[in-house]
């Protein structure tokens, strides 16, 4: 997305390429023979060696878009997963589709052994230590500071502008609100009309852009 939005010429490769992240996980980028892993990572990289789009942001504006982004990426990420691949009724619908692909055979074992892993990791990383009733009511905290940050304005940071902030929200949202599945947490972000309204606009940001 922030590829897209700064016009950084690119092209997308679908399929089953993780194998080539260090990680093997997604996203990653490849420019000629160097990987860059991590969305954080590789918008950092595309920031210092190709375009910027927060360079003309104050130093008080980057400090809460950085804020913010930790919000994100660091906490409501976490129960945004928990929400897909381990609560009960989105799984049930997530699993299958996630792992469509591979032979009717194996799916069962794999789409296990994989929701046996996420569920690992949100141990370690702490969420998953919770009720979901006290999940839900940390993620709930979460979209109240953004919705309240938000307000009545159309972008985070620079009204009529999309920055790194802008995207970084919208790339959570949109994987709770724009997949065909149901969970509490979703139900609880349709509560908050600026963020849908703010996610819907941004799509039709980067579909435009997708077909200039």
């Amino acid at each position: 997305m922030y590829l897209r939005i700064s016009g950084i010429p690119h092209e997308v490769v679908r399929g089953d390429h993780y194998f080539k992240s260090a990680t093997l996980k997604l996203p990653f980028i490849q420019i000629g023979d160097k990987v860059i892993n991590d969305s954080g990572l590789i918008i950092s990289y595309l920031k210092k060696n190709f375009k910027d789009i927060d360079a003309h942001l104050t130093a008080e504006q980057k400090s809460i878009s950085v804020a913010f982004t930790r919000l994100v990426e660091e906490h409501l990420y976490f129960g945004s997963v928990y929400f897909r691949w381990i609560y009960e009724q989105s799984a049930k619908v997530w699993l299958p589709e996630a792992f469509r692909g591979v032979p009717f055979l194996l799916r069962g074992f794999i789409s296990r052994m994989a929701q046996k892993g996420v569920k690992r990791d949100l141990w370690g990383q702490g969420i998953a230590r919770f009720t979901d009733e006290e999940k839900l009511e940390l993620m709930t905290s979460d979209l109240e500071a953004l919705s309240t940050f938000l307000g009545k304005k159309k972008n985070f940071i620079v009204e009529g502008e999309v920055h790194e902030l802008d995207i970084v929200v919208y790339s959570l949202l949109a994987n709770i609100l724009f997949v065909p599945m149901s969970s509490p947490l979703k139900e609880r972000l349709n509560g908050y009309k600026n963020l849908v309204d703010f996610a819907e606009a941004m799509d039709k940001v980067l579909n435009a852009k997708k077909n200039e």
